[in-house]
């Protein structure tokens, strides 16, 4: 049997000629749908910013990311809640578990993986396509996602970088990495980065025109703080060495053995080390270890401490530092990736990486000075209101979404256009 090979165009038209039969989704002026936009209020109002999203209620957007647990899974399904209102929204998975192990696990996600790639070109484009990525393995897996919106569909592309060690990725490596990496760049509308120290590592391989420093988020209304006079000492993340869980474990021994301190310590999470902070657990009855807890259950524990400690090796913006600070804990961490933008002297202590000695020091100088943990706590929950809630966070994504929407709607190229900025004083209201 004879094999035909049918172009790329005729594929495209062929998509988009689907999309005709669909229904209409742009938001109706009726009784169930007032002329009040669900988030920035009354479209009379004279705000430009305001009227410009009031004119784009139905945009599509599709999220695309690695689904089954992890960072960005979380970041992905909190943004897709909230932009619901506004925009018609649809998650891809890439159909990768990030937590499996062994060759059938690696066998069985590659398998997913490829039947993913293949499926996504045969779906409707969206107006938008946001995908969600992370160094090595999760960034040459977003490639073919990459080039199909934007080479295939002709969609502008938003390419989000979560995870730790982008900046090695980036600076190590063969030139058909390099190769590779400056391919999937160069097809972006924009990159989205979280922090300042991100946007740095990036701006010496992208135009500068491409990148906008967004940070992650947190519901900070899920939280209630209780600061209470009780010191109580949280390690809730994944337990692996990057996360500094050996480290952690370590100096809570010396704070046992050699400071005799009576505090609660509460480490929940699951990863390498779980057998060694049951251990620990086992040997001290002040140490009690969760496992894996359910999302109520980690907002009530941080909501419940005092101290919460991250003394991690490398990151982008941990969510679960953002977490601890939204629970009203002063925070043990290390300067790391964009950390030292979210926290200061006044809300932290940030020791080196690998220092057990200077993360001991710090949790008794903190368990001496209950005022300060609470003045801590208290600065950094304040923080969260501020700056790093979805409220706000989500609106900087919008406004990314309708500025690459307009260029693409004008019919000029979107690729490295007009700078956007995120001005978080412009979003507060």
């Amino acid at each position: 049997m004879a094999l035909t090979m049918v172009p790329c165009s005729n594929i495209y038209v062929g998509i988009m000629s689907q999309l005709d039969g669909l229904p209409d989704l742009q938001h109706k002026k009726t009784p169930d749908h007032p002329e009040v936009h669900p988030i920035f209020g009354d479209r009379s109002e004279s705000s430009e910013q305001h009227s410009d999203f009031a004119r784009q209620p139905g945009l599509s957007v599709l999220l695309v990311g690695t689904l089954g647990g992890g960072g960005i899974d979380h970041y992905v399904r909190n943004l897709e809640a909230r932009l619901t209102p506004s925009f018609v929204t649809e998650i891809y998975d890439m159909c990768s578990d990030p937590k499996g192990s062994g060759l059938r696990w690696f066998i069985w996600s590659i398998l997913r993986s490829m039947n993913a790639v293949v499926r996504y070109p045969f779906r409707p484009p969206p107006d938008i396509v946001h995908i969600h990525t992370s160094h090595a393995l999760s960034f040459y897996r977003a490639v073919p996602y990459v080039l199909i919106s934007a080479t295939l569909w002709r969609r502008p592309v938003i390419l989000h970088i979560h995870g730790s060690s982008f900046d090695s990725f980036l600076a190590e490596g063969s030139r058909i990495r390099h190769t590779v990496q400056k391919m999937v760049f160069n097809q972006c509308s924009r990159i989205i980065v979280l922090s300042d120290y991100w946007n740095d590592v990036l701006d010496t391989r992208v135009d500068d025109d491409q990148l906008v420093t967004i940070p992650n988020a947190v519901d900070s209304g899920a939280y209630e703080p209780t600061y209470s006079s009780e010191q109580r000492v949280v390690f809730v993340s994944s337990l692996v060495e990057r996360k500094g869980i050996r480290e952690f474990t370590e100096a809570i021994k010396r704070l046992f053995d050699e400071e005799q301190r009576d505090v609660k310590v509460t480490i929940a999470g699951s990863g390498e080390y779980s057998s060694a902070v049951q251990s620990l657990a086992d040997a001290y009855d002040a140490v009690e270890y969760r496992g894996f807890i359910s999302e109520r259950e980690k907002i009530e524990l941080l909501s419940e401490s005092s101290i919460f400690v991250l003394p991690t090796y490398a990151e982008g913006l941990p969510i679960a530092l953002l977490e601890g600070m939204a629970g009203g804990n002063a925070v043990i961490t290390t300067p790391v990736g964009g950390i030292p933008e979210v926290v200061d002297e006044h809300g932290a202590i940030l020791v080196d990486s690998g220092d057990i000695s200077g993360l001991k020091d710090a949790l008794v100088s903190l368990l001496e000075n209950p005022e300060r943990v609470e003045s801590m706590a208290r600065t950094n929950r304040a923080r969260i209101e501020e700056s790093f809630d979805w409220d706000m966070v989500v609106k900087e994504v919008m406004e990314v979404y309708l500025s690459v929407f307009t260029i693409a709607d004008s019919g000029e190229n979107y690729i490295g256009r007009e700078k956007v900025t995120a001005d978080r004083s412009d979003t507060t209201g």
